[in-house]
């Protein structure tokens, strides 16, 4: 008598989304920082904390920041200048911000078919929309910031 496949556990779903959402994030942003378009050691930052279950897997919520902007600018950066990187996000992405307030409450339950729902989701290329909530328009050669 053969196996039945095994069910894919949702601790391990989560961690593949979370490398997923990652590449997809720094992709949006052509692998450049958003703040100062460095290439180097790109983070990908969520913008509301990603104990957020309903927006810890959209690409809406994520920004692509060097490690100067990310974390380790005393005052510049979106961990230790919250207030400075809140006030960069409503001149450079306030589509960003009005989606967060819209979607942050959105009641999620991570069970198996929802974390491959955000697998399938993850795995497709960037929408319009997207990029639009993002602040970023493509080009017809690369995607450039608003």
């Amino acid at each position: 008598m053969a196996k039945k496949p095994k069910k894919p556990k949702v601790p391990k779903l989560k961690r593949k989304a979370f490398k997923l959402w990652s590449l997809k994030v720094r992709m949006a942003y052509s692998n450049k920082c958003a703040i100062c378009g460095s290439e180097n050691n790109l983070n990908a930052h969520h913008i509301e904390s990603r104990k957020s279950a309903s927006m810890r897997f959209l690409v809406e919520n994520g920004a692509a920041l060097c490690p100067l902007h990310h974390k380790f600018d005393s005052r510049n950066s979106a961990h230790n200048g919250p207030v400075w990187f809140h006030q960069w996000l409503l001149q450079n992405r306030p589509k960003t911000i009005d989606f967060i307030l819209l979607h942050r409450d959105d009641p999620v339950e991570e069970t198996v078919e929802y974390m491959l729902a955000v697998l399938t989701k993850l795995e497709q290329p960037l929408s319009s929309d997207e990029l639009d909530t993002m602040g970023i328009k493509t080009g017809s050669d690369e995607q450039k910031l608003l």
